[in-house]
């Protein structure tokens, strides 16, 4: 088995972002068991090698930065590989308000994380974080803005790609379309908020043609796609320096191909091949 890369589930401490489209609130979640994930640390390093991941992301069930101190300790363990941690940027802004400094990028720097993935829902956010990503970015580490398509940003791409552009210091933005996975824990109950929010504040045809059209328009110049990942098909381009791609979905639920997108080291201890099937685990 081969995958792209290693997916590291911290435990969950809470969030501090209630966003209304929230797909954790309804795909599976295992219980927190932090011995078993000590317990299994080092043959899922080993599985990691092995299985020729080419990078760590630092997620979770919540916001990651509410539990800093497994973060730490897990960008620790496998600071061998580039890491990525998705946040949803709030505690990384209050710190930085607060100390008035680039301190704490200096340490996360230190505890060797290389991409900070920005999950944003408004153009406003851009504005707010635009220092911060500054900050990030004196520091040599990478910005990635992950947009989550709906209503409430909108679906007119050059009005946020320049919204990306005057906030400053971002190299890689991921449009991404917001989407309900096709099986849960929800189905035998009755259908989430989120669900219905996500029904009547989504526009599928408005994402499909946004992302159409960029192809289109990438087509006509002469930069083709400098890379193809190979087990999503996602298209990556250059656009005026920034790296930009487009992501159909939301939520990784399975894989048709031996050389599989993420491992799962989730916060049960176990590590799997889908976010939202228990029945995927590997050991």
């Amino acid at each position: 088995m081969k995958a792209q890369n290693l997916t590291i589930s911290v435990p969950d401490k809470g969030c501090d972002k209630n966003c209304p489209y929230c797909i954790s609130k309804i795909t599976w979640s295992p219980k927190v068991d932090e011995n078993t994930m000590g317990r299994n640390a080092e043959k899922v390093y080993k599985l990691a090698q092995t299985a020729n991941v080419t990078s760590v992301l630092i997620t979770g069930k919540a916001e990651p930065m509410l539990n800093s101190d497994a973060v730490m300790k897990w960008c620790k363990i496998f600071r061998e590989w580039p890491l990525e941690i998705q946040t949803n940027g709030k505690k990384l802004m209050r710190m930085y308000r607060e100390t008035q400094s680039p301190e704490p990028f200096l340490h996360m720097r230190n505890w060797g994380i290389n991409v900070f993935a920005f999950s944003v829902d408004g153009l406003e956010q851009l504005e707010e974080y635009s220092p911060m990503f500054a900050a990030i970015a004196d520091h040599g580490m990478i910005v990635r803005v992950c947009i989550n398509l709906t209503s409430m940003i909108g679906y007119d791409f050059h009005a946020i790609i320049e919204a990306v552009m005057k906030a400053g210091n971002v190299r890689q933005v991921l449009f991404r379309n917001i989407t309900y996975p096709r099986m849960g824990q929800w189905l035998s109950k009755a259908e989430p908020p989120e669900i219905r929010w996500i029904k009547s504040m989504t526009k599928p045809a408005a994402y499909w043609e946004m992302a159409h059209n960029f192809g289109q328009m990438m087509e006509k110049t002469p930069r083709l796609p400098f890379r193809i990942l190979p087990e999503t098909g996602v298209k990556v381009y250059d656009f005026m320096g920034t790296s930009v791609c487009f992501s159909d979905y939301c939520i990784q639920q399975e894989n048709r191909m031996e050389d599989i997108r993420s491992l799962i080291f989730h916060q049960d201890g176990h590590v799997y091949t889908s976010w939202d099937s228990p029945a995927s685990l590997l050991f």
